[in-house]
């Protein structure tokens, strides 16, 4: 140590000082930028002066640092401040501080009015956006009828034929460009004769309006093809009595809280965007959004948005519900039921979603909306698809609705997108608009 720092030892023996500025004519004379000791050796900041000028060398780039950055401290880079004006700036500097506490709100409610102006762009693309991706009521009608035009096809070739409509045309999260899921429900010696067959047949013949129909005879068979004079593609199924009841309990989670459709029809957005969302290329399917949204209702933020209706009305949402009894229930008096509490916007929901899934464990824990609570994963069952990769509950089968995402690379390409759209909506500490949202992350 530099003898100069001797006498000043046995004053503070933690840090290396000067003595106190003195004051000579009503002028207080403060060191110089360059009388700092080099401190780059210490876990701390010095926290005094030295009068020694071979202490620090002012030619060294280092210490020319050193000095910039006190004159950035002090915010003045005059080396003689007078006593009146050092006066004069604290008058001033506790003066703004009194009236940025009058004027700033307090409590709680000034937290709020300060996040509510955050998002408020944000929420504000999200309701815009919402609305225009809502379907008319002349193409929701198109679809509901549908299964009135397909009975009429198939009525001499299938006895009494029943079409249902289920997925997203029904479950409250329906857009423009969303498909036409509908199943057949047969029972007895025709489901043992493939009826799809049948409708395959009869529909490949109505080359006027129907394009491009083809049977896939897989595990669950299914007829597509695309109306050209209604413009939407169909996916029919037979006896898919599990979407019924899915979509039974997604319309009316969809109708519990306003905030639940913007939530889910932006997500999915997101996702088409940034390659996240397509189950055919092993990625998630947009049923597995949905669960996945929901689930955070439940259980990420507090107060919960969404509770879970399988625990508050289990002789409703229950595996053995048929479609008559879903006919039956009063769908107005379940959503009556619940009032959520929370009062957060759309816009700082989206946000908190991005956070969650971001640092959530996907391949230890699993989601479940049926409970609204997360578990432990099951013994590994290859029926029911839970291999530790994504691992969503099924509502009512209890099978993994992520099983679509069977490679590992896909799965961390997955939580990869979460996290660096978490980063890159916090980049500037704020939220951004939904340009920002849907645009794709940057590697």
């Amino acid at each position: 140590m530099h003898t100069r720092f001797k006498d000043y030892q046995e004053f503070t023996p933690r840090y290396r000082v000067a003595p106190p500025p003195h004051t000579f004519n009503n002028v207080l004379h403060l060191p110089q930028p360059w009388d700092f000791p080099r401190h780059s050796h210490q876990s701390f900041p010095m926290q005094g002066y030295a009068y020694n000028d071979d202490v620090i060398d002012r030619h060294n780039p280092r210490d020319r640092k050193e000095v910039r950055q006190f004159h950035k401290r002090t915010s003045s880079t005059r080396e003689v401040i007078t006593v009146d004006s050092i006066r004069t700036a604290d008058t001033n500097l506790s003066e703004g501080r009194k009236r940025k506490h009058e004027d700033a709100p307090e409590g709680e409610e000034g937290k709020r009015a300060k996040l509510s102006d955050l998002f408020q762009e944000l929420t504000s693309d999200i309701e815009i956006f919402d609305k225009e991706n809502s379907p008319s009521m002349l193409e929701t009608r198109n679809k509901l009828d549908y299964c009135s035009f397909l009975s009429k096809q198939v009525s001499h070739t299938i006895p009494h034929p029943r079409f249902i409509v289920f997925g997203s045309s029904l479950n409250g999260f329906s857009t423009r460009t969303s498909d036409l899921d509908i199943t057949l429900l047969v029972e007895g010696e025709v489901l043992y004769q493939n009826p799809l067959r049948g409708v395959y047949r009869r529909l490949r013949k109505l080359t006027t309006r129907i394009s491009e129909c083809q049977l896939i005879e897989a595990k669950v068979p299914i007829v597509m093809f695309e109306d050209l004079q209604l413009g939407f593609e169909v996916d029919i199924s037979i006896n898919n009595n599990s979407g019924i009841r899915n979509t039974f309990l997604l319309r009316t989670y969809s109708r519990l809280d306003t905030r639940v459709r913007p939530l889910v029809i932006v997500v999915k957005e997101w996702a088409k965007c940034n390659n996240v969302c397509n189950s055919k290329s092993g990625l998630l399917s947009s049923y597995a959004l949905n669960l996945m949204v929901l689930f955070f209702l439940q259980y990420s933020v507090s107060p919960q948005v969404l509770p879970s209706l399988q625990r508050m009305f289990p002789d409703t949402y229950n595996a053995y519900f048929t479609i008559d009894d879903i006919q039956k229930v009063d769908m107005e008096a379940i959503c009556k039921s619940w009032t959520s509490e929370n009062k957060e916007s759309v816009g700082e929901l989206l946000i908190k979603f991005f956070e969650y899934y971001s640092r959530h464990d996907f391949r230890g824990k699993l989601i479940s909306v049926r409970t609204g609570s997360l578990h432990e994963l099951p013994d590994w069952d290859s029926s029911r698809g839970f291999k530790g990769y994504i691992n969503i509950e099924e509502p009512y089968t209890l099978e993994n609705a992520a099983r679509s995402v069977y490679l590992l690379s896909h799965c961390k390409d997955i939580i990869h997108e979460f996290r660096r759209k978490h980063r890159q909506l916090f980049r500037k500490g704020k939220a951004n608009n939904l340009e920002t949202v849907f645009s794709q992350t940057t590697y």
